[in-house]
């Protein structure tokens, strides 16, 4: 889901640079298109920055009680305390409530 968004943002950017040459009536001038290059190279580099920081956040630690940890463990053969998720029958990854 974060890859998407980075890839919208990166995407709105890039778009709102190359508009940035439109003028009501007249189209695009003919004098150049480098604000569309200039404005995906811009949104490539501000999407790379954000998207390595969001990947060095640290992910959020799981920590629940004892009586649900015994609850998924008597109930998902698969379950793993140490991350809170089971292989469920559909072969996907699932938190234990």
């Amino acid at each position: 889901m974060k890859k998407f968004l980075i890839a919208a943002l990166c995407l709105a950017l890039s778009v709102s640079a190359a508009n940035a040459q439109w003028h009501r009536g007249w189209g695009y001038h003919s004098y150049g298109n480098s604000g569309g290059l200039l404005g995906g190279l811009v949104g490539g580099v501000i999407g790379g920055v954000i998207g390595g920081a969001i990947s060095r956040a640290p992910a959020p630690q799981y920590v629940p009680d004892a009586a649900s940890v015994q609850w998924c463990v008597d109930h998902f053969r698969s379950y793993n305390p140490q991350t809170g998720f089971y292989v469920g029958y559909d072969n996907q990854f699932h938190r234990c409530p």
